[in-house]
């Protein structure tokens, strides 16, 4: 796999051209959700996804607060269309990382569209704040072999994407 570098991120990805970086595309804070535990069920079990109810957090003065120990759910603050050929690798930015916060995250598939959304854990002692639109996560892209298809799966399109 090779990265693809910021000329043909802005080619790729003009709608983000204001957020790319040499190696990837700062991505901003669009909403933020806490996973609400007295859900009947959450996860998935033979593919069926049992998806919990989620509480959306408010911003106070254009700040969010990462109260300890607390998992959110984090939405990106646009749409996406990763080009069939090429997928993406997702990582906090290092300013939330060094306050204690950490990324639960997958990849982003070949030919995916739609709504980026993330899990963020606050496991520092103390809350964390953030801003809102705030550049929280980089995505990197890469090239694929040339034989990577078009990601069709429930997320496609925000088909099963309800906060």
């Amino acid at each position: 796999m090779t990265v693809v570098g910021a000329r043909n991120l802005k080619a790729m990805f003009p709608e983000f051209a204001q957020d790319i970086t040499p190696n990837g595309i700062d991505l901003k804070l669009g909403a933020l959700y806490r996973i609400n535990y007295q859900t009947e069920k959450c996860g998935c079990v033979m593919d069926k996804k049992y998806k919990p109810d989620y509480i959306k957090v408010t911003a106070v003065a254009g700040e969010y607060v990462l109260v300890p120990d607390t998992f959110y759910f984090a939405e990106v603050d646009r749409m996406i269309e990763i080009p069939v050929g090429y997928i993406q690798d997702y990582r906090i930015r290092s300013t939330f990382a060094r306050c204690g916060v950490s990324l639960s995250n997958g990849y982003g598939d070949s030919g995916f569209k739609g709504t980026l959304m993330f899990g963020l854990i606050n496991n520092a002692p103390v809350p964390v704040y953030m801003g809102e639109g705030e550049r929280f996560v980089q995505a990197v892209t890469y090239t694929t072999d040339g034989s990577a298809g078009t990601y069709e799966g429930d997320y496609q399109n925000d088909k099963i994407y309800n906060p």
